[in-house]
């Protein structure tokens, strides 16, 4: 993988003005949201948030060298509380969101409005915030065909292991059974239409995140994600699925540490 590391520079230094008190009003509302009697109502499958500044840069990286563009269409897979779509809409993208917890999707409309309010996401953005899974129908079926190489993924000892250990602390692993309703249909819209997704997920989910990406998404699009937690041995998930894989990385001199995301493309 290829390493695109910028250092000597605090993370601070990339952001303007606005962008700083876009991050902090941000960080205000998930504090605010932890206290509320609306998180306790949530159904708890192990939300935790990607780091907002790494977002903000990895978008701005992408949108500076033209690989997308404002108004491109976004799809977040698995959304938590909506700052990264504030993000996104923040830099003009068409954002669309899918969150398994309805608390959550609440919430997130509740951050969008705030923001909007202090001016800080425009007026006219447009953006879709949708409850439930973001695995299509079609992708579950394709599961039960005998082709998916990331059921043969997670029939191996390291993942049984790895996915019983989330399994006890309630998380959800991979799509096992379809939706009546099938998300896409109710969003009006199609895997295939967007032009950049971001996910954040547990490292189990991971080969079934890629190969979802690898059957549907157009070409050229392009998915940003990290995974929480490590199992050897998937960068051969990306070769068997004809995927090309390079890190946006960002150095933060001031907390000593490396910001990433994986840059996935077709």
């Amino acid at each position: 993988l290829i390493k695109r590391i910028i250092s000597k520079q605090t993370t601070n230094e990339f952001l303007n003005p606005e962008e700083l008190i876009l991050i902090r009003e941000i960080d205000r509302f998930l504090y605010e949201f932890k206290k509320s009697p609306e998180e306790k109502r949530r159904d708890k499958t192990g939300y935790a948030p990607l780091d907002r500044v790494t977002v903000l840069l990895a978008l701005k990286h992408l949108l500076a060298n033209e690989e997308i563009r404002h108004n491109s269409k976004y799809l977040e897979l698995g959304s938590g509380l909506g700052s990264n779509i504030a993000i996104a809409l923040y830099l003009g993208l068409y954002a669309y969101a899918i969150e398994i917890n309805k608390a959550l999707v609440n919430g997130s409309m509740d951050m969008i409005e705030r923001l909007k309010v202090k001016n800080l996401v425009p007026q006219d953005a447009r953006y879709n915030i949708h409850h439930g899974s973001y695995f299509p129908n079609r992708y579950i079926g394709y599961r039960d065909s005998g082709n998916s190489i990331a059921v043969e993924y997670e029939k191996t000892e390291k993942f049984l292991r790895e996915g019983e250990r989330l399994r006890s602390r309630r998380n959800l692993i991979v799509p096992i059974s379809g939706n009546p309703n099938d998300i896409y249909t109710q969003m009006e819209t199609d895997f295939s239409e967007f032009d950049i997704f971001l996910s954040y997920q547990w490292v189990t989910q991971k080969p079934a995140i890629l190969e979802m990406f690898s059957l549907y998404a157009k070409s050229g699009a392009i998915l940003l994600h990290k995974s929480a937690g490590k199992i050897e041995g998937l960068e051969c998930c990306l070769k068997e699925l004809k995927l090309k894989g390079e890190n946006l990385s960002f150095y933060d001199t001031k907390r000593k540490e490396l910001l990433c995301l994986e840059k996935i493309t077709k």
